[in-house]
Parts: structure tokens; sequence; C-alpha cells
């Protein structure tokens, strides 16, 4: 695992009608949801003009639930995503010592799943560009945006996409986007 970093074209998608949509339906239609309340206000305000507001039902991992199963702390938190679609919780005691649990995607699915309806933004992403590991990128974009955080939206108008094609010699888009779309650098981490 390391740095990746993304230039996403990001735009309001049509046709979104009903007021409430399944995480499916919305996966269905090659878009992406974030819930409201796991955004920092920053990236609201960066995505604002880019998405709609609507209600999303997503589907969370009921950790109170396998806390409960498995007799472990309030502290146990999710520590690995398994290929398989296992997961492996992970606790320690007041001592330091570690307990961790492997739950298989058939427990989850069957007892561990809660579902909860969200305020979200709803997008339409497309990857423009996508870096490994390239740091001078990232300090590029930390050097203009001030510090950059794990998977937020940060906007690039075309004269920051200009600069950037001129410092890399890379082409990211440098003409004006239509209304409701834009491009935005993004890192995962």
């Amino acid at each position: 695992m390391g740095l990746d970093s993304f230039i996403f074209k990001i735009s309001r998608p049509e046709h979104l009608d009903k007021e409430c949509y399944s995480v499916k339906e919305i996966e269905s239609l090659g878009l992406t949801s974030i819930a409201l309340h796991s955004m920092a206000q920053g990236n609201k305000n960066n995505l604002h003009s880019c998405a709609k507001e609507c209600s999303v039902e997503n589907l969370y991992y009921d950790l109170e639930k396998i806390r409960a199963e498995y007799s472990l702390s309030e502290n146990a938190y999710i520590g690995a995503f398994l290929g398989d679609g296992s997961i492996v919780v992970t606790d320690f005691t007041d001592s330091g010592d570690s307990t961790r649990v492997s739950i298989s995607k058939e427990a989850i699915k069957g007892k561990f799943i809660l579902r909860q309806t969200d305020r979200c933004y709803v997008f339409r992403r497309e990857k423009v560009q996508q870096w490994y590991k390239n740091y001078p990128i990232s300090n590029f974009f930390a050097m203009r945006v001030g510090p950059t955080e794990n998977t937020v939206y940060y906007p690039v108008d075309e004269e920051l996409a200009s600069e950037f094609n001129d410092c890399f010699n890379e082409n990211i888009p440098t003409k004006a986007m239509p209304e409701g779309t834009g491009l935005f650098y993004y890192e995962w981490f």
C-alpha cells in the first residue's frame, strides 16, 4: 500500500428523480455516493456544485453486534478487509494484549450488516489520470491547495491544471468544464 493520486472529472448526475436509492442502485448507474455525515465541511463545499444530494440506503458493518457476539470491548475495530470478503476484528486489552477475530463473508452477510439511510452526495466520477507513489505530484498539490488529506476532493481550475501540465509534462484538461462538472485532485493512501 502507498500513495495513489488521481485527477477525477466529477459531474452532477442527471435523471435522479427518486428521493431514496439503495447503494446497489447508485452503483448500477455508475455513480458514487458519500454520506454527508462522513465528510469534512471543506469536502462538502468542494463537491457541492458537482453533486446531487439525496438519500441512499447504505450497508455498514454492525460493530456493536460483532463486539457483543465475540465478547469484544467497545474499542474493537475492523483491522483488515480480506480479498475473500471476510474481515478481521482487532481488540486490545488494558494490558496491551490483542485479540483478533476472523469473520467470514457468509457470517457477515447473515448477522452483521446494518442498513442505514443517509443523506449523501451522489456524483459521476471518471478517472482522468492516476499515479502510484508519485510524491512530487502530491507535494505540488499540497503547495497549491494546502495540506492534502486522504480521500478529500480538491478542485483543479484551468490555471492550476495548466501549471501542473507545465511542471510535469502531463496533459490533464485545461478548458473550463460545463456547469455541474469539475476536475478534482484526490489522494488515497
